[in-house]
């Protein structure tokens, strides 16, 4: 790949973005101790203690729409110093190349394992703890396309996005 197939732009990222892809991405985890927390209603109801049974459906509920969403937000608060800013990104046959301010940052496509494509933003995940956001709201469809057609000559096809994003 030569320098023309690079796609380089800045972009303002948004606090909403954040928000949305690690509310999606806690809401599996929220539900799996809602299964865990539904056991001790079960035991309750044994028992015969309905007090026990309303608390443990109460709590069992709050995981499943409080949790993510909290989640989300301690996140967005341990990382503020992108959020709100203007980013400088670069993709190319290296990998993904991020400034901000007087800090660059470089992940290449070996640690890349999964890119997906969400309203306004393409996540680039590392694993399952690290995830890259390319904000792609601000550019022309023609970037865009120039953005997707290179992540897919690297072997990451982006997946479309979630119906409720």
């Amino acid at each position: 790949m030569n320098d023309e197939t690079a796609v380089t732009f800045q972009a303002r990222t948004e606090e909403w973005m954040y928000l949305a892809i690690f509310t999606r991405l806690f809401r599996a985890r929220a539900w799996a101790m809602a299964g865990v927390a539904s056991l001790v209603p079960i035991f309750w109801l044994v028992k015969g203690d309905w007090t026990g049974v309303v608390i443990g459906v109460v709590i069992a509920g709050g995981m499943v729409l409080w949790a993510p969403r909290y989640a989300a937000s301690m996140v967005v608060k341990r990382d503020p110093a992108k959020i709100g800013h203007i980013v400088a990104y670069r993709v190319d046959h290296d990998g993904i190349h991020t400034t901000a301010g007087f800090e660059t940052t470089s992940w290449p496509w070996s640690r890349i394992t999964k890119v997906e494509q969400w309203r306004g933003q393409v996540a680039c995940f590392m694993g399952r703890r690290r995830i890259i956001t390319l904000p792609t709201g601000s550019l022309n469809a023609d970037e865009k396309a120039r953005l997707l057609t290179l992540l897919h000559t690297r072997g990451m096809a982006a997946r479309s996005a979630p119906s409720e994003l």
